[in-house]
Protein backbone atom coordinates (compact mmCIF):
# COMPACT_ATOMS: atom_id res chain seq x y z
CA UNK A 1 0.00 0.00 0.00
CA UNK A 2 1.06 3.59 -0.52
CA UNK A 3 1.84 5.60 2.60
CA UNK A 4 -1.19 7.66 1.57
CA UNK A 5 -3.51 4.61 1.54
CA UNK A 6 -5.82 3.20 4.15
CA UNK A 7 -5.73 -0.55 4.67
CA UNK A 8 -8.93 -2.57 5.11
CA UNK A 9 -9.02 -2.18 8.91
CA UNK A 10 -8.72 1.58 8.58
CA UNK A 11 -11.45 1.72 5.93
CA UNK A 12 -13.78 -0.25 8.18
CA UNK A 13 -12.93 1.92 11.19
CA UNK A 14 -13.65 5.01 9.12
CA UNK A 15 -17.00 3.59 8.00
CA UNK A 16 -17.90 2.67 11.59
CA UNK A 17 -17.55 6.33 12.59
CA UNK A 18 -19.58 7.68 9.66
CA UNK A 19 -22.59 9.81 10.46
CA UNK A 20 -25.10 7.43 8.87
CA UNK A 21 -25.35 4.30 6.68
CA UNK A 22 -25.20 6.39 3.50
CA UNK A 23 -21.86 7.92 4.51
CA UNK A 24 -20.52 4.52 5.56
CA UNK A 25 -21.50 3.05 2.18
CA UNK A 26 -19.98 5.84 0.11
CA UNK A 27 -16.69 5.54 2.03
CA UNK A 28 -16.56 1.77 1.54
CA UNK A 29 -17.57 2.07 -2.11
CA UNK A 30 -14.80 4.58 -2.82
CA UNK A 31 -12.20 2.31 -1.21
CA UNK A 32 -13.45 -1.03 -2.57
CA UNK A 33 -14.39 -0.02 -6.14
CA UNK A 34 -12.08 2.90 -6.89
CA UNK A 35 -14.84 5.15 -8.22
CA UNK A 36 -14.02 8.85 -8.38
CA UNK A 37 -15.82 11.29 -6.11
CA UNK A 38 -17.91 12.71 -8.96
CA UNK A 39 -18.81 9.22 -10.20
CA UNK A 40 -20.09 8.28 -6.76
CA UNK A 41 -22.17 11.45 -6.51
CA UNK A 42 -23.75 10.70 -9.91
CA UNK A 43 -24.72 7.08 -9.20
CA UNK A 44 -28.39 6.27 -9.63
CA UNK A 45 -30.13 3.09 -8.60
CA UNK A 46 -30.34 1.78 -12.16
CA UNK A 47 -26.52 1.84 -12.14
CA UNK A 48 -26.45 -0.62 -9.23
CA UNK A 49 -26.80 -4.30 -10.15
CA UNK A 50 -27.14 -6.07 -6.82
CA UNK A 51 -27.80 -9.44 -8.46
CA UNK A 52 -24.85 -9.28 -10.84
CA UNK A 53 -22.64 -7.54 -8.30
CA UNK A 54 -21.70 -4.68 -10.63
CA UNK A 55 -21.68 -0.89 -10.59
CA UNK A 56 -22.19 0.73 -13.98
CA UNK A 57 -20.34 4.03 -14.15
CA UNK A 58 -22.19 6.17 -16.69
CA UNK A 59 -21.93 9.71 -15.32
CA UNK A 60 -19.71 12.07 -13.34
CA UNK A 61 -21.00 14.96 -11.19
CA UNK A 62 -18.74 17.98 -11.54
CA UNK A 63 -19.19 21.76 -11.31
CA UNK A 64 -22.84 21.31 -10.42
CA UNK A 65 -23.81 19.16 -13.39
CA UNK A 66 -23.65 15.59 -14.63
CA UNK A 67 -21.25 14.82 -17.45
CA UNK A 68 -19.78 11.72 -19.05
CA UNK A 69 -17.15 9.99 -16.90
CA UNK A 70 -13.55 11.09 -17.17
CA UNK A 71 -12.00 9.41 -20.19
CA UNK A 72 -15.45 9.54 -21.86
CA UNK A 73 -16.00 5.83 -21.33
CA UNK A 74 -18.78 3.97 -19.56
CA UNK A 75 -17.45 1.07 -17.50
CA UNK A 76 -18.64 -1.61 -15.07
CA UNK A 77 -16.87 -2.35 -11.81
CA UNK A 78 -17.36 -5.45 -9.62
CA UNK A 79 -18.57 -5.03 -6.05
CA UNK A 80 -17.21 -6.94 -3.07
CA UNK A 81 -19.79 -8.30 -0.58
CA UNK A 82 -19.31 -5.41 1.87
CA UNK A 83 -20.29 -2.94 -0.83
CA UNK A 84 -23.27 -5.01 -1.99
CA UNK A 85 -24.52 -5.25 1.59
CA UNK A 86 -24.23 -1.49 2.01
CA UNK A 87 -26.27 -0.79 -1.11
CA UNK A 88 -28.86 -3.37 -0.08
CA UNK A 89 -29.33 -1.57 3.24
CA UNK A 90 -29.67 1.80 1.52
CA UNK A 91 -32.22 0.33 -0.87
CA UNK A 92 -34.41 -0.31 2.16
CA UNK A 93 -34.76 3.36 3.07
CA UNK A 94 -38.15 5.06 2.81
CA UNK A 95 -37.43 7.52 0.01
CA UNK A 96 -35.31 7.94 -3.11
CA UNK A 97 -35.04 4.31 -4.15
CA UNK A 98 -36.46 4.54 -7.69
CA UNK A 99 -34.34 3.59 -10.68
CA UNK A 100 -33.59 7.23 -11.53
CA UNK A 101 -33.08 8.41 -7.94
CA UNK A 102 -29.60 9.24 -6.74
CA UNK A 103 -28.03 6.63 -4.49
CA UNK A 104 -26.01 9.15 -2.47
CA UNK A 105 -28.29 12.15 -2.07
CA UNK A 106 -29.15 15.02 0.24
CA UNK A 107 -32.30 15.36 2.35
CA UNK A 108 -34.47 16.23 -0.64
CA UNK A 109 -33.00 13.69 -3.07
CA UNK A 110 -30.64 16.07 -4.83
CA UNK A 111 -26.92 15.81 -5.37
CA UNK A 112 -24.55 15.96 -2.44
CA UNK A 113 -22.03 18.71 -3.05
CA UNK A 114 -18.33 17.80 -2.90
CA UNK A 115 -17.86 20.22 0.00
CA UNK A 116 -20.56 18.52 2.05
CA UNK A 117 -19.20 15.07 1.22
CA UNK A 118 -15.65 16.00 2.20
CA UNK A 119 -16.79 17.76 5.38
CA UNK A 120 -18.58 14.64 6.60
CA UNK A 121 -15.62 12.52 5.53
CA UNK A 122 -13.18 14.63 7.60
CA UNK A 123 -15.53 14.48 10.59
CA UNK A 124 -15.68 10.67 10.50
CA UNK A 125 -11.92 10.50 10.03
CA UNK A 126 -11.31 12.66 13.10
CA UNK A 127 -13.83 10.70 15.16
CA UNK A 128 -12.08 7.45 14.25
CA UNK A 129 -8.69 8.87 15.22
CA UNK A 130 -7.25 8.06 11.80
CA UNK A 131 -4.41 9.84 10.02
CA UNK A 132 -5.61 12.62 7.80
CA UNK A 133 -5.99 11.46 4.20
CA UNK A 134 -7.98 12.92 1.35
CA UNK A 135 -11.23 11.37 0.13
CA UNK A 136 -9.47 10.74 -3.20
CA UNK A 137 -6.94 8.55 -1.39
CA UNK A 138 -9.67 5.94 -0.95
CA UNK A 139 -9.45 5.46 -4.72
CA UNK A 140 -5.71 4.89 -4.41
CA UNK A 141 -6.39 2.26 -1.74
CA UNK A 142 -8.41 0.31 -4.30
CA UNK A 143 -5.71 0.59 -6.95
CA UNK A 144 -2.97 -0.56 -4.58
CA UNK A 145 -4.97 -3.56 -3.39
CA UNK A 146 -6.38 -4.55 -6.79
CA UNK A 147 -2.99 -4.64 -8.52
CA UNK A 148 -1.81 -7.40 -6.15
CA UNK A 149 -4.43 -9.83 -7.48
CA UNK A 150 -5.68 -8.61 -10.85
CA UNK A 151 -4.17 -8.17 -14.28
CA UNK A 152 -2.92 -4.58 -14.67
CA UNK A 153 -5.13 -4.03 -17.69
CA UNK A 154 -8.18 -5.09 -15.66
CA UNK A 155 -7.20 -2.57 -12.98
CA UNK A 156 -6.88 0.08 -15.70
CA UNK A 157 -10.42 -0.72 -16.87
CA UNK A 158 -11.95 -0.67 -13.39
CA UNK A 159 -10.26 2.61 -12.46
CA UNK A 160 -11.27 4.17 -15.75
CA UNK A 161 -7.74 5.21 -16.68
CA UNK A 162 -7.55 6.39 -20.26
CA UNK A 163 -3.83 5.63 -20.45
CA UNK A 164 -2.08 2.51 -19.16
CA UNK A 165 0.81 4.67 -17.96
CA UNK A 166 -1.49 6.04 -15.24
CA UNK A 167 -2.14 2.53 -13.94
CA UNK A 168 1.57 1.73 -13.88
CA UNK A 169 2.00 3.82 -10.73
CA UNK A 170 0.49 0.87 -8.83
CA UNK A 171 2.73 -1.83 -10.30
CA UNK A 172 5.26 -1.69 -7.47
CA UNK A 173 2.55 -3.24 -5.28
CA UNK A 174 2.34 -6.34 -7.49
CA UNK A 175 3.65 -9.47 -5.74
CA UNK A 176 6.77 -11.06 -7.19
CA UNK A 177 6.60 -14.60 -5.79
CA UNK A 178 5.40 -16.02 -9.07
CA UNK A 179 8.22 -14.22 -10.84
CA UNK A 180 10.78 -15.83 -8.54
CA UNK A 181 9.33 -19.26 -9.25
CA UNK A 182 9.44 -18.60 -12.99
CA UNK A 183 13.04 -17.46 -12.78
CA UNK A 184 13.99 -20.54 -10.76
CA UNK A 185 12.47 -22.72 -13.47
CA UNK A 186 14.31 -20.78 -16.15
CA UNK A 187 17.63 -21.18 -14.39
CA UNK A 188 17.02 -24.88 -13.86
CA UNK A 189 16.66 -25.19 -17.61
CA UNK A 190 19.82 -23.17 -18.09
CA UNK A 191 21.71 -25.41 -15.65
CA UNK A 192 20.79 -28.42 -17.75
CA UNK A 193 22.16 -26.69 -20.84
CA UNK A 194 25.34 -25.62 -19.07
CA UNK A 195 25.88 -29.13 -17.71
CA UNK A 196 26.46 -30.32 -21.26
CA UNK A 197 30.20 -29.53 -21.27
CA UNK A 198 32.17 -29.51 -24.55
CA UNK A 199 33.84 -32.79 -23.52
CA UNK A 200 30.49 -34.49 -22.93
CA UNK A 201 29.11 -33.14 -26.14
CA UNK A 202 32.21 -34.29 -28.07
CA UNK A 203 31.98 -37.79 -26.57
CA UNK A 204 28.33 -37.95 -27.56
CA UNK A 205 29.24 -36.93 -31.08
CA UNK A 206 32.06 -39.54 -31.28
CA UNK A 207 29.86 -42.47 -30.26
CA UNK A 208 29.33 -44.82 -33.20
CA UNK A 209 26.03 -44.55 -34.89
CA UNK A 210 23.71 -47.56 -34.51
CA UNK A 211 24.39 -50.20 -37.18
CA UNK A 212 21.71 -50.36 -39.83
CA UNK A 213 21.13 -53.74 -41.45
CA UNK A 214 20.94 -53.41 -45.19
CA UNK A 215 18.68 -55.49 -47.36
CA UNK A 216 21.63 -57.47 -48.72
CA UNK A 217 22.69 -58.49 -45.23
CA UNK A 218 19.21 -59.57 -44.36
CA UNK A 219 19.07 -61.59 -47.55
CA UNK A 220 22.38 -63.33 -46.78
CA UNK A 221 21.19 -64.30 -43.32
CA UNK A 222 18.03 -65.72 -44.84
Amino acid sequence: MWLSDYDRDEVELHAAHAADPQDATIHRTAAYTGLRQGELLALRWDDVDLVGGLLHVRRNFSSGEEKVPKGKRVRSVPMVPDVIDGFARLKGRENFTGDKDLVFCNEVGGHLTPDVLRGRYWKAQKSAGLRRLRFHDLRHAFGSAAITKLDPHAVQTYLGHEHYSTTQRYLHHRPRRQDAAALAEAFRGEDETLSRTPEKQANQEQQPAPRIRMDTEVATQG
